[in-house]
């Protein structure tokens, strides 16, 4: 089996389910996506399990493969979390950040805000990727593997529901007003604000997907 064809599998299975062209509860068989991507079942069911470690699949023994459909109560879980890790994420990195990364936070900042005040139909889509980024740029400064890892796999379960859609307009630009606050938090290199900052930012969010979704 060709690693590099697992890795290109996972990928696009990954970018599929994270851009909503395979929504939550979606089947996903190995024959149709290796059909789909022309390869074998082989590094489909690899790229399955990946994401089933991740969370962002289900695997079901004698049915196959689900996108994870998240409810509700499971979703102020993951908030919940969030808040938690990203918080200590941003306190670690308040004194961790190089000017360089401090740098690519406000250029993330500023595109995000670009996108928001965009009449695009593809913004909130960009707005999305760019805070994935965004999360994890923080969470990776932090320095500690386990952190990063806990945290990839719950930024991408509201990347994965499109939670931005459920946003106002208003939302959205003080969503962009929690970044930068982050940002001032960062220059100053102030822990405890950082971490006050960002446990606000992710709480919001959590508010406004228990006010809308669903």
């Amino acid at each position: 089996m060709s690693t590099t064809a697992t890795e290109r599998v996972y990928e696009l299975l990954r970018h599929s389910i994270l851009t909503g062209e395979y929504p939550p509860a979606t089947h996903l068989t190995a024959d149709s996506v290796a059909k789909r991507l022309g390869v074998s079942r082989t590094p489909v069911r690899e790229g399955l399990r990946r994401l089933h470690a991740e969370g962002l699949v289900n695997v079901i023994a004698n049915q196959g493969a689900f996108v994870t459909a998240w409810p509700a109560s499971e979703m102020a879980e993951v908030y919940g979390l969030r808040a938690v890790l990203e918080g200590r994420a941003a306190e670690l990195a308040a004194t961790r950040l190089t000017h360089s990364q401090l740098d690519n936070l406000r250029t993330l900042a500023t595109r995000m805000e670009q996108a928001v005040a965009s009449d695009d139909e593809a913004r909130l889509s960009m707005v999305a990727q760019l805070n994935d980024r965004f999360h994890k740029l923080i969470a990776g400064a932090a320095g500690s593997r386990r952190l990063v890892t806990g945290i990839a796999a719950l930024v991408d379960v509201p990347l994965a529901l499109n939670t931005f859609t459920l946003y106002s307009q208003e939302q959205l630009v003080r969503s962009m007003h929690h970044h930068r606050e982050l940002i001032t938090a960062f220059a100053e290199r102030d822990p405890l604000w950082a971490r006050a900052a960002m446990e606000c930012h992710v709480l919001a969010g959590r508010a406004i997907y228990a006010r809308n979704a669903g």
